[in-house]
């Protein structure tokens, strides 16, 4: 499956080349030596064994810009060696691809792809791209909030397709198709899944100050040593601007969820919600809402239902030596694809991170996140993840960077078997050669 992200990658670099008349065209290659420690290897609380890895990650960066199209590829491989355990050597791959193309002045063609094949485990907040949503013009990426734990070597890649319509100043139509896998390498009985989504989605303005967004979206999942499935969602949203920033929120969205063979975990869901954003410019959004779901288990009768909040806060300041970015939100979702497929879930989390320039060539860094996941499907299964750290960069040289970094993390959850608490320290030297551009 890796290769599917070249073979697409070469294709759009040939499609970009033959479709420009005129456009810029860079390459920039890098290497990178690292050094990390690890005081529990297997992230758990019973079997803690420290590690020393150094990782050799040669990689290169190509991007094609011209009056239509845009596209970048981003690959690094990564030879990791083991200094302390007897485990082999591996080759860690990880590529990224995103393709924007204009096939008419309101017409947009987008593809993404991102492959990753790693030994590294889920250990911040920062998860695991897993699949991508596209919502108005935005592509918003989809993580696994689950657990992969220890060093085994495991794939995922998540492929996103999109041709949007715009056919007004607000106004925009699109159809999307996704394709996500997971799969652990060294385990017959491992995680592996792949899940198919398409979808549309419709925004409106009736008016300047009342639009409607509706969106629908089926998904078929295949999950290797379990139960495939089927899941199907509507949504509409009702908008009201009330300023030029500010907006009331109507939500109304239904899903339901069949399993192939055991049809006593199919459900529907009902959700409602209501609230406002307030969007002052890109570096300062807020939306704060609630509402009230309700799930009917088709076969069992165990339903649930209760409110929910729906808050996302975004705000971000930067300055010409320092920059701030705090970012929290509440919610509910569902986690069916992933490590682990756990259902019905409420969610919070807030994430902090700054960076401070000391001197020209050097700066400091420091970040903080929180999750809680609470799974209403599995006796109220609860996870409380916490990380912090900070770290230190040094550029002598524009070719040279020297970076220094320590993190910790905890989980905390009511499946005790769950606990952990992992520290971290990495020594890092990145050579970048220089960036090539050709004019054509």
């Amino acid at each position: 499956m890796k290769y599917r992200t070249i073979t697409v990658a070469i294709s759009l670099i040939l499609l970009s080349a033959s479709t420009a008349s005129a456009g810029i065209y860079t390459i920039a290659p890098h290497i990178s030596i690292s050094e990390e420690y690890t005081d529990n290897r297997n992230m758990t609380d019973t079997n803690q064994i420290e590690e020393y890895t150094t990782t050799i990650s040669p990689g290169i960066n190509q991007s094609i810009v011209t009056k239509r199209v845009s596209m970048n590829l981003d690959y690094t491989a990564g030879y990791v060696q083991y200094n302390e355990t007897d485990a082999d050597p591996i080759w860690n791959h990880n590529a990224t691809l995103d393709f924007r193309a204009d096939l008419s002045k309101h017409t947009q063609l987008s593809i993404a792809d991102s492959f990753t094949r790693t030994d590294q485990p889920l250990r911040t907040t920062a998860y695991n791209i897993i699949g991508y949503v596209q919502i108005g013009d935005r592509l918003i990426p989809v993580a696994d909030t689950t657990l992969l734990r220890g060093r085994k070597q495991y794939d995922t890649n998540s492929a996103f397709a999109a041709l949007t319509r715009q056919f007004g100043e607000q106004d925009s139509f699109s159809l999307h198709y996704s394709h996500n896998y997971i799969k652990e390498l060294e385990s017959e009985f491992g995680v592996d899944n792949q899940q198919h989504t398409s979808g549309i989605d419709l925004t409106y303005w009736l008016t300047p100050q009342f639009g409607v967004n509706l969106s629908a979206r089926y998904t078929l999942g295949e999950i290797e040593n379990s139960d495939d499935y089927s899941d199907g969602k509507g949504e509409i949203t009702l908008r009201r601007k009330l300023t030029r920033h500010f907006s009331m929120n109507l939500s109304y969205d239904q899903t339901f969820h069949r399993y192939n063979r055991d049809i006593h975990r199919d459900y529907d869901l009902y959700k409602s919600s209501v609230g406002f954003s307030y969007n002052i410019d890109k570096s300062s959004s807020l939306t704060l809402g609630g509402g009230y779901f309700y799930q009917e288990m088709k076969e069992t009768g165990n339903d649930d239902e209760g409110p929910f909040a729906d808050i996302s806060i975004r705000k971000s300041w930067t300055s010409e030596r320092s920059s701030v970015n705090l970012s929290g939100n509440a919610g509910l979702s569902t986690n069916n694809f992933g490590s682990e497929n756990l259902g019905l879930n409420r969610n919070y989390g807030f994430a902090m991170g700054a960076n401070y320039k000391i001197t020209k060539r050097m700066d400091i860094n420091i970040n903080t996140a929180f999750s809680r996941h609470v799974y209403l499907e599995l006796d109220d299964l609860t996870w409380n993840r916490g990380m912090a750290g900070f770290g230190l960069r040094f550029t002598p040289w524009q070719w040279l960077s020297i970076s220094a970094s320590y993190s910790f993390i905890i989980l905390d959850s009511t499946r005790e078997t769950d606990d952990y608490e992992e520290n971290t320290a990495m020594l890092s030297i990145s050579i970048f050669p220089g960036t090539y551009r050709n004019n054509y």
